[in-house]
C-alpha cells in the first residue's frame, strides 16, 4: 500500500516537484545568511571618516535649508551668510555643504578649522546661497549697452564722427589785421597834381 503510494505514476511528479522546491528553499536560505554576515561585518560609511586633514565638518541649521535641500540634494557649494542685529555679512565663500547620511534633514558645512571657530562665535542665524559646482563655468558676458547708450566698442558710421583738425589741440590767439581799403575808385586817383582855374563860368581842368 505504501509502496503504491510513493511509486505510483500519478504521485511521482508530485513528490519530484516537492523535492525540487525544498532544495531551492535551502539554497536561498544559505545565500540570505551569507549576505547578512557580510553586511554585519562591513562598517557603515560615515561622514566623519571622509573629513580632510585640517578641515572640520560643522553642522549648521540654515534658515533657508528647505529651499537649499530642494536645489542641491545631498551635496552642494554655497556662500554662507550670518546676521547680527541688522547687518548681514559673508562668513565663508564657496564652501561645501553635505547632507547627513543618518538624518536627511540635517546638513553640515566643510570648512577649515580656524574658520569653523569664527562661524561658531558668530552665533547665527545663518543663510546659504547656492553656487555652481563646476569651476570651468564661464561668467556671463556683460551687456555692452548702459542706460540706452551704445558701447564705444560698437562701430559708428563715419558720417557721424566729428574728426578734429590736426592742430586742434593748439589754440591760436592771433589777431587778424584788417586791411583798409579806399572807397575812392582807382580811376579817379592820379599822381600828377591838378590845377583848377575858376572863372565865372564852369571850371576848366588844366593838365
Amino acid at each position: 500500500m505504501i509502496k503504491d503510494l510513493f511509486f505510483s505514476s500519478q504521485n511521482r511528479w508530485l513528490w519530484g516537484g516537492m523535492l525540487i522546491l525544498t532544495i531551492l528553499f535551502v539554497i536561498l536560505q544559505k545565500k540570505t545568511a551569507l549576505s547578512n554576515k557580510v553586511s554585519d561585518s562591513e562598517e557603515p560609511l560615515l561622514a566623519d571618516t571622509m573629513i580632510p586633514l585640517g578641515y572640520a565638518l560643522l553642522p549648521l541649521q540654515l534658515e533657508n535649508i528647505d529651499s537649499l535641500a530642494s536645489l542641491i540634494g545631498a551635496f552642494g557649494l554655497i556662500d554662507l551668510y550670518g546676521q547680527q542685529e541688522d547687518k548681514v555679512e559673508l562668513l565663508a565663500s564657496r564652501i561645501k555643504i553635505l547632507q547627513a547620511p543618518l538624518n536627511p534633514h540635517q546638513y553640515a558645512v566643510l570648512v577649515p578649522q580656524p574658520l569653523s571657530r569664527n562661524i561658531m562665535l558668530h552665533g547665527g542665524p545663518y543663510w546659504g546661497t547656492v553656487l555652481n559646482r563646476s569651476e570651468n563655468t564661464s561668467w556671463p558676458k556683460s551687456s555692452k549697452k548702459v542706460l540706452g547708450t551704445e558701447a564705444l566698442s560698437q562701430e559708428t558710421p563715419r558720417e557721424h564722427l566729428e574728426i578734429p583738425p590736426k592742430n586742434s589741440s593748439k589754440k591760436t590767439n592771433r589777431k587778424v589785421k584788417s586791411k583798409s581799403f579806399s572807397t575812392t575808385p582807382r580811376k579817379y586817383l592820379t599822381s600828377t597834381p591838378v590845377e583848377i582855374e575858376y572863372h565865372s563860368g564852369s571850371p576848366n581842368r588844366a593838365h
